[in-house]
Formats: structure tokens, C-alpha cells, sequence
């Protein structure tokens, strides 16, 4: 999706320094500990950045979540959402990072979530988060555990990847920093403000460790509409060693008010850069999203009553398909319990946007397939070979247990019979060893004799006797001193 509003932006960024909105603090709390990199790290990525070796930005799906009433009132427009979308990707071009609205907006109508706190952040995130996306929810009211008034707040990277989310109440979504301000503690950034690692003095001497870890935001004594006019710091706080702070109220992660927040410095862009490549590299980077699911009409148990070809049939069902796109598929064999994988079939699908299903017959020939024979169970999945993106991976894949009905009462067989040019050779036991088989016409005469190495209980060979005379032979394949497994066919 392409989001355009230019008219909005023209004014948005032409105006915002003139514009004062009602101070409202980020709920997003200073972690124990933060990610950070050497300041060589940090300068040789914003080299990259601005070097022209990297043309294509990285492109963030998001998924927009709008709390309304339940008579569906009192939500943010999709208008504002898309203009904050745009003015937050020209804000992020130096990192080269941008955001894509893919799935349909999710309007989300109950009470219960119009003034939500803690708690009921925890309930949205677990009902209502989509996997792989910056999940982004508008709130008419965001609250802290005190029942004071947020902004917004965002998950900072972390191992809880399916919980991340980023809030912003609907009163500063419109103001042209706070949506920005959230999403880059979505990537790692702190305040200006913060004490993560000790208190970060005027002086650069601790700005690697201490602070928002970046020596190019100078230290902050905490920001607000008190200490800062005509978007100026005016305040006179001094740092533990005498040192007058001179904050930088223009930057997007400060508490200045927030017509005076309109960009971030060179080592926070770099940082951003190198968590989208790190800790945030599993959100989808593209539109081309489908929710692919497998079905069948067969039972769930494979009868084989011998080795020849049987058929499956498939329906592959592709829903919420948001490009219409080409699509190789593989359809894997997967053994049970030691999850060996067998690529059998590979098929191409035009898939429409929306959604549409398609027949798909399988062939399987028990006998071309390594291992089928000893399978006691097989899981049968369709995989796109990540040419698209997946909202649902768990709905791709049908269990099957398989069950030798040819082998019933029988240690060993032999097809086809009468033959022209091939015999197959079954043979199941509990012997793991290697044994002597040999061919013999009906007079007792050895024609051909070959050595078993028989490594499974289930054994199965294919032998040429194309150059044997028509007539009726013997195969005798000894399993010890005293036992033998013999099969008779003809040779036409």
C-alpha cells in the first residue's frame, strides 16, 4: 500500500514548530539495561547509510488496531492514521527504514478497552496481536497504573517477541511526533532523559555507557513545557559535577513539548538501522501475505495394500491474499518420529488477491519414495519456500499413519509377477544384517546372486532380470543357517 497525503505532510512539516500541544508524558520505562553499540559501530553504520550502497529501504509491515465503542464511535479516522504513517516514514528515511499498512485495519469495539491501562493492555496484546507485525493500537485513553494520562508507550526490544506492541492514544496521534517518539523506542532508543546505566553528564566523558547511550544527544536533565519556550531550553539545572545542561529540545526522543520534537541525530538513526537488522529482523518486510491452509477428503490412515500408485486429494485454500501473485509451491514428506524431509512434488499457483481455493491431486508412488516403506507415520506438507509470507504456519500440513497392509501375515514378496524386466523385492524382519540372495531357473541352476545389506526391518530392491530367458525362477534369500525366505516368479 502507498501511503499519500501530501497535503498533509506540506503542512505538517512546515507548521509543527509553530504548534503547541497539550504535554502529555511516554509511559515507556527506562529499562535495567539497553543494547548499545561502540561509537565506531554507530559511525560506520551511518558511512553505510549515507555511502549509497543501500538503495532499498527495509519496510516494516504494521498492523493497526483502532479501539471504538461498542456502537463504534470515538476511534481514530483511517485518514489520521495514514497521515501519521506518512509523516513518520519521511522522519525515518535517513535510516532507511519505512511502514506499510498490509492487513485490513482491525476496529476493535468494546468498552473495555477505552481507557486502558496496564491490564488491559496485557488482554489486547493476547487477543488481538498478529504475529511477524508492529502491532499498533490507537486508544482513546492510555493510562498509566496510576490513572494518569499517556501519550502512548512502546515495547522496547526483547526475547517476547508475540507481546511487543506500541500505544498511542488518539489526542497525540495527530501531533506529529509522539507516533514517531513510540515507534523508536520500538527500535531501541531511549529518552534524552534517561539514567539507564548511571546519570549521563554534560560533558561526554560517560555518554557511551551511561544515559540514552549516544554521545551526539546532549545530556538532558528531563525536558518540559516549564523549562523550555519558543522551543529553547531555559531552564538552569546543572549536572553532579557544576556542568549547566544544554539539552536539545528539537529531538524526537526528548519530553519538550511536542511541536519542538522534529528530528533524531546521526547515532540514533544508525542504532535504529542495526536493530531493524538484529533484535527486530523478524517482522515481515512485505505485502505479498496470504493464510495458506491444507485439507482433504482422505481418512487419516493410508491403507497400502501393495507398491503401486495411490492418490491424495488435496484442497489448498489461500485466504486474505493481499497481491495477487505467483507461487511455487514443494509438498514434503515428513517421517515420524525422526522428521527426515522428502520433497515429492513441485507445483506453481496463481493466487488471486482475496481468497480462493485449488484442487490439487497428489500422486505418490510408495515405491520411488525413500523410506516410504518404513514409515509408520508421514506428515504431508505444502510449503511456499518463504515466497510469501504466511500469516498462519501451523494450518499447512496433514498427519497420516500408514499401514502395510501388503505385508499382512507376510515376511517377504515379490512384484510385479509375471515380469518382463524388473522384480521388487520386499522383505521385513528384525534381522539387521547383511544376507545372500540368489536366483535360480527351475532346474536349480544359479543364474544371478547379489549381497543384502539390509538395514531397516523393512527392505525393499529393485532387481533387473531383463536378460533372463522366459521361464519360472526361484529367489532365495538366506537369513541364516537354517532359515530362508523364498519367493517363485516368471519371467515373460
Amino acid at each position: 500500500m502507498k501511503l499519500t497525503r501530501k497535503y498533509f505532510l506540506f503542512w505538517a512539516i512546515t507548521t509543527l514548530p509553530f504548534i503547541s500541544f497539550a504535554q502529555l508524558p511516554c509511559g515507556t520505562e527506562d529499562p535495567i539495561s539497553s543494547k548499545r553499540f561502540s561509537q565506531e559501530v554507530l559511525e560506520n553504520e551511518w558511512k553505510d547509510l549515507n555511502s549509497g550502497s543501500r538503495q532499498m529501504p527495509r519496510i516494516f509491515m504494521i498492523a493497526v488496531h483502532i479501539i471504538r465503542s461498542t456502537t463504534g464511535t470515538l476511534g481514530i479516522s483511517e485518514g489520521d492514521v495514514l497521515d501519521a504513517i506518512e509523516i513518520m516514514n519521511t522522519l525515518y528515511e535517513p535510516a532507511n527504514i519505512q511502514f506499510e499498512i498490509c492487513s485490513p485495519i482491525n476496529y476493535i469495539d468494546d468498552n473495555t478497552y477505552l481507557e486502558t491501562t496496564t491490564i488491559e493492555g496485557q488482554n489486547l496484546v493476547s487477543n488481538y496481536n498478529l504475529p511477524n507485525f508492529i502491532n499498533i493500537y490507537f486508544i482513546p485513553k492510555v493510562l498509566n497504573p496510576s490513572g494518569e494520562a499517556l501519550c502512548g508507550n512502546a515495547s522496547l526490544p526483547n526475547n517476547f517477541t508475540i507481546n511487543r506492541r506500541i500505544f498511542v492514544a488518539n489526542s497525540c496521534a495527530k501531533n506529529g511526533s509522539t507516533f514517531s517518539h513510540e515507534m523508536c523506542h520500538f527500535f531501541g532508543l531511549l529518552h534524552t532523559h534517561s539514567t539507564t546505566g548511571g546519570l549521563e553528564y554534560v560533558e561526554r566523558i560517560n555518554c557511551q555507557s551511561r544515559g540514552d547511550g549516544f554521545c551526539d544527544t546532549p545530556a538532558d536533565p528531563e525536558l518540559e513545557s516549564n523549562n523550555v519556550l519558543n522551543c529553547q531550553y531555559i531552564g538552569d539545572d546543572y549536572d553532579p559535577v557544576g556542568v549547566k545542561y544544554m539539552p536539545d529540545p528539537s529531538n524526537l526522543m526528548s519530553y519538550a513539548p511536542k511541536s519542538c520534537r522534529t528530528k533524531f541525530t546521526p547515532q540514533q538513526y544508525s542504532h535504529m538501522n542495526l536493530i531493524s537488522k538484529d533484535d527486530n529482523n523478524y517482522f515481515y518486510e512485505a505485502c505479498d501475505l496470504a493464510d495458506l491452509s491444507l485439507a482433504t477428503s482422505m481418512p487419516d490412515v493410508i491403507n497400502l495394500e501393495d507398491f503401486s500408485t495411490f492418490t491424495i486429494p488435496f484442497i489448498v485454500t489461500a485466504d486474505n491474499v493481499q497481491n495477487r501473485q505467483i507461487v511455487n509451491f514443494e509438498v514434503s514428506i515428513i517421517y515420524s518420529p525422526s522428521l527426515d524431509e522428502n520433497i515429492i512434488i513441485n507445483f506453481t499457483l496463481y493466487i488471486d488477491k482475496g481468497s480462493s481455493t485449488f484442487p490439487i491431486p497428489i500422486h505418490i508412488n510408495a515405491l520411488n519414495i525413500q523410506n516410504f516403506v518404513n514409515a509408520s507415520k508421514v506428515i504431508i506438507k505444502i510449503d511456499t519456500k518463504n515466497e510469501i509470507q504466511e500469516t498462519n504456519e501451523n494450518n499447512n500440513a496433514l498427519c497420516f499413519t500408514i499401514k502395510h497392509n501388503y505385508a499382512k501375515n507376510k515376511t517377504s514378496l515379490i512384484f510385479p509377477n509375471p515380469t518382463k524386466d524388473y522384480i521388487t523385492f520386499y522383505l521385513t524382519n528384525d534381522k539387521i544384517s547383511q544376507f545372500q540372495a540368489s536366483i535360480v531357473d527351475i532346474t536349480g541352476k544359479l543364474v544371478m546372486q547379489a549381497v543384502i545389506d539390509k538395514q531397516d526391518r523393512n527392505f525393499i530392491e529393485k532387481i533387473d532380470v531383463s536378460e533372463l530367458k522366459q521361464g519360472m525362477y526361484f529367489l532365495i534369500v538366506e537369513l541364516d543357517s537354517k532359515t530362508q525366505e523364498v519367493q517363485k516368479f516368471v519371467k515373460l
